[in-house]
């Protein structure tokens, strides 16, 4: 029986973000993409990536493969998911492309995850596992989480200018501890800056997921089809305030829908027996 934990879970690379609804589109991508990068942990977690991975290396890995080979640039960048399904569906993907297509989507429908976020993360694992067979026999996901863009101009570089070191009227630890003081002090003023500006610019702290194991419990509800009841029973001892029964399934409820939220689910979650958690 697992302890019910609270680990904080960033959902961008920096501090602040702009807010989904103000257009910039890269640090809103970031933050969904994040997410899903949270899911790919936390299948690590309930043990489930050898049953992924190894059913993305048999069924969806070859047909990558045989469009590497076909156009070599996929090796080292793939397809971005969403518009290799359109040029499909517009008939203007190769025959190696479409195969690639129809194996990719229907991984994806047997595991219940959409194409957008969780395939772009898929995409760059076959491309990688196709430039690197080492991962690809150890069946290792591929999280390519570099900077994203970024509409904050970098702030000036930072000087302090602090007054040095005499050894013949001052200690040489007196000296550090007041050029630190100095410098913590200075540096302070000018990050409080910064902060400044980027609320004045419309950003926002970017968002946290406040527990960890709500995406354990979305993983397993989601790509597992485990019901809440089953989850609520196992995820909270009886001595938990969290124990009784009706709670329990409300904060296991809560804590899946809050995850679908955040990965905007509405017309992809798995219809679960007694029906959806409670929104």
């Amino acid at each position: 029986m697992r302890k019910h934990v609270k680990e904080p879970v960033r959902l961008t690379s920096g501090d602040f973000a702009h807010h989904p609804d103000s257009g910039s589109l890269g640090q809103y991508s970031q933050q969904r993409l994040y997410a899903w990068v949270e899911i790919l942990k936390a299948i690590d977690r309930v043990d489930l990536r050898e049953q992924l991975a190894k059913s993305l290396h048999k069924k969806v890995f070859p047909a990558y493969r045989v469009a590497a080979d076909r156009e070599e640039k996929l090796k080292t960048w793939p397809p971005d998911p969403g518009c290799l399904g359109i040029a499909v569906k517009t008939g203007k993907a190769s025959g190696e492309m479409t195969a690639l297509w129809n194996a990719l989507s229907a991984w994806l429908k047997r595991w219940w995850l959409p194409v957008g976020g969780i395939g772009y993360l898929v995409m760059h694992t076959l491309a990688a596992w196709t430039r690197e067979p080492r991962m690809a026999r150890s069946k290792t996901w591929c999280i390519p989480l570099s900077n994203s863009p970024s509409s904050f101009p970098w702030g000036p570089s930072i000087t302090i200018t602090i007054d040095g070191w005499n050894p013949q009227t001052e200690r040489r630890s007196v000296a550090k501890q007041r050029i630190l003081a100095r410098v913590e002090k200075e540096l302070d003023v000018r990050l409080d800056a910064v902060e400044a500006q980027a609320t004045v610019e419309g950003m926002q702290p970017s968002p946290t997921k406040r527990q960890q194991e709500h995406f354990d419990w979305f993983v397993r509800y989601q790509i597992l089809g485990e019901p809440i009841t089953i989850l609520a029973r196992g995820c909270f001892p009886p001595d938990d305030r969290y124990g009784d029964p009706d709670n329990a399934r409300k904060t296991v409820s809560e804590g899946i829908n809050s995850v679908g939220r955040l990965l905007d689910w509405n017309d992809w979650r798995r219809p679960a027996e007694g029906g959806h958690p409670h929104s």
